[in-house]
């Protein structure tokens, strides 16, 4: 069994904040030692900010930060959850589950009417990854990152889409993070856009941040998430046939 990794269970993820509605009550699934959690927390003084943890330490240091954490593995500690809640946050949770479509259902079955499910999830079609399996044949688990050796699924942009739409979701944005900016891989990126300029635009992206709300029943297929800007296969950059390096964070509706 592969060893807790001590910068998962200290990491703030300060850049998902800029996602979390301002609401009045949160589950953090995963809430490691409530870092996170207490952030949403000291935001908000007045919600009430739950956590999940199946780690005892971790669990326990949560335990101080925030209002409660209910020790142990999705979904077996599901009758502990008692109550819903206006969002559900899981940052880098869902690929590490044996089934993260029927946890997704759960999710919304937690969920206040009209509630918000806000992830973030690692992006298989990353240029970075795609290339050492397309050129070296190398699929190597580390770690931590993208290829993550306790990560059990995989997505890409279409298959996040399709599993929370699914669930019975909305999706309102899906926001590339973590971009890949080294000038090999800026190179790359530039080549791949003159034959896959979608696969240049999501592959420069190791990962997705996902809004998504709870659909009404009688609304249900109703919203979908639009294209990216320049997704008719049209260059970004001013004409020139080169895309331009990708920000820190670009949103994808």
């Amino acid at each position: 069994m592969t060893p807790p990794n001590d910068r998962y269970f200290a990491s703030e993820r300060l850049d998902m904040l800029p996602h979390i509605p301002a609401v009045d009550s949160y589950l953090d699934v995963g809430c490691a030692e409530g870092r996170f959690a207490g952030h949403l927390k000291a935001r908000r003084p007045g919600s009430v900010v739950w956590g999940i943890e199946p780690d005892p330490e971790a669990a326990a240091e949560a335990a101080g930060r925030i209002d409660h954490v209910v020790r142990g593995t999705f979904p077996q500690c599901l009758p502990e959850v008692d109550r819903r809640f206006a969002c559900i946050v899981c940052n880098d949770v869902l690929e590490h589950m044996v089934d993260p479509w029927g946890a997704c259902e759960e999710f919304a079955a937690r969920l206040e009417p009209g509630g918000t499910l806000v992830a973030s999830i690692p992006n298989i079609r990353n240029l970075a990854t795609l290339s050492q399996l397309a050129l070296k044949g190398r699929w190597d688990y580390v770690p931590a990152g993208v290829l993550d050796r306790t990560h059990l699924r995989f997505f890409t942009r279409a298959t996040i889409i399709e599993m929370f739409e699914a669930a019975g979701f909305s999706v309102e944005s899906v926001t590339g993070s973590w971009p890949l900016t080294t000038v090999k891989m800026r190179v790359l990126r530039a080549a791949v856009w003159c034959v896959r300029p979608g696969l240049a635009r999501e592959g420069a992206f190791r990962q997705y941040v996902v809004v998504a709300r709870q659909r009404a029943q009688d609304s249900a297929g109703s919203d979908a998430v639009t294209p990216f800007s320049g997704s008719s296969g049209e260059p970004a950059g001013g004409g020139t046939g080169v895309p331009p390096a990708p920000s820190p964070k670009r949103r994808y509706r």
